[in-house]
């Protein structure tokens, strides 16, 4: 038997490639092309992920501390602190979890 994609004898007698990069190469002629480009990571609002604040002390805890996206790397985090610096870049979760804790 001889492989589907190149034309070469297969290894085995019921082998449909004679390699993993004929294979591989037979599935990607198989796929589509499209011409969008691949979709960066969804942006979500920070707003309605921090929860609000209540009495005027909160809101002015709330209001020093701020979360913003890292400039190099997508889906990071940094908290820009009252004096204009940023912390230590952290995921999502983690950012969520210190500002939390900033606002006690």
């Amino acid at each position: 038997m001889t492989c589907a994609q190149c034309g070469e004898p297969a290894p085995r007698r019921n082998a449909r490639y004679c390699s993993n990069r004929c294979r591989q190469a037979a599935y990607r002629a198989r796929q589509p092309v499209t011409d969008c480009e691949r979709p960066g990571p969804a942006v979500r609002s920070i707003k309605s992920s921090v929860p609000t604040a209540d009495t005027p002390d909160e809101k002015k805890a709330a209001a020093r501390y701020t979360l913003v996206p890292d400039e190099r790397w997508p889906g990071m985090w940094r908290i820009r602190r009252p004096d204009g610096s940023l912390t230590d870049m952290v995921n999502l979760t983690r950012a969520l979890d210190a500002m939390r804790e900033l606002d006690r």
